[in-house]
């Protein structure tokens, strides 16, 4: 059997002595290595959660300021009106509507005056039997026509009062004669100048009879159209109106503001075909100078040339 010495048995003790006081020593270094490793990432988390945390703050910030916003702007849409700006315009509108009103009733009040002024001197020692065919009263209401001792309507009460004040206003009632290729006193150039002559004032004449015939069938139809507008104005500019358009919801507003435009578009359609027509009657206008300018100018080019134009 193999024998240790005493020296090899002191080595042995002494290393195995030393190797237990290494594994005391690592262990806790270790432990604290992985205690400090450990704190750190509890301190990074928390910063993390700690930056998510102040993300979410923000966003919930800018989230309650546009909400508020919002929430502002959709009471301004919803809450009554009571601005002073709102009802200083809506007593301008009513005040100007009624105007408008007043003006067209004082005018046709005024009717009866004015055509006793159109018979001075003699309004009533002499009064024509025809007064109701040239007076505009026929046009304005023809049931109510300015003389109603006309006996014209007793035996024709159908009698088209309306019709003859537009035959009249417009100079259908009078008559040209049409040029007669059986003239040759003349000669071909006077016949042909009288034909000029002819064709330009009917053509004027049969313009003016369409133009007035709006007016004819306005007042055929009892002047609904008329009463329908001033309705409406009246409507655009009361004061119940103003009333829903300050309290009633924005939805219901906006669509009885573009029920309004369309009208408006109507009229302004109306108008525009109005200013078609009044340019077309100063054209016509114009030709009637020219064509009693003519005289003048035969007389003109007599002197000059010493032949007839």
């Amino acid at each position: 059997m193999f024998m240790l010495t005493t020296r090899t048995k002191k080595t042995i003790a002494i290393g195995t002595t030393l190797f237990a006081m290494s594994l005391l020593t690592l262990t806790p270094a270790k432990a604290a290595k992985s205690e400090s490793s450990s704190e750190k990432t509890k301190i990074s988390k928390k910063r993390e959660q700690g930056a998510d945390e102040t993300k979410t703050e923000f966003y919930l910030r800018l989230i309650t300021v546009y909400t508020r916003g919002s929430m502002t702007a959709l009471n301004s849409w919803l809450l009554p009106d009571e601005s002073e700006t709102s009802i200083n315009m809506k007593t301008g509108f009513k005040t100007a509507s009624d105007y408008v009103a007043a003006n067209t009733k004082k005018q046709n009040e005024e009717q009866p005056i004015l055509t006793a002024g159109l018979l001075t001197p003699a309004p009533d020692v002499f009064t024509p039997p025809y007064i109701n065919d040239f007076t505009y009263q026929s046009i304005l209401d023809k049931s109510k026509p300015i003389d109603t001792s006309d006996e014209r309507l007793k035996n024709d009460p159908n009698l088209d009062l309306p019709l003859n004040y537009i035959k009249n206003a417009a100079g259908l009632n009078f008559h040209h004669v049409a040029p007669d290729k059986t003239w040759t006193k003349g000669g071909n150039k006077a016949l042909n100048t009288y034909k000029n002559f002819y064709t330009t004032v009917s053509s004027i004449q049969s313009y003016n009879g369409y133009i007035l015939s709006g007016l004819y069938a306005d007042a055929v139809m009892g002047n609904q159209l008329t009463t329908q507008q001033n309705d409406l104005m009246d409507k655009a500019s009361s004061d119940d109106w103003f009333a829903q358009v300050a309290g009633e919801s924005a939805g219901i507003v906006l669509r009885q503001i573009l029920m309004y435009d369309s009208q408006i578009f109507v009229l302004l359609t109306q108008i525009l075909q109005t200013q078609k027509q009044a340019l077309a009657a100063q054209a016509m206008s114009n030709t009637l100078l020219v064509l009693g300018n003519r005289f003048t100018e035969s007389q003109l080019y007599f002197n000059a040339s010493g032949e007839q134009l």
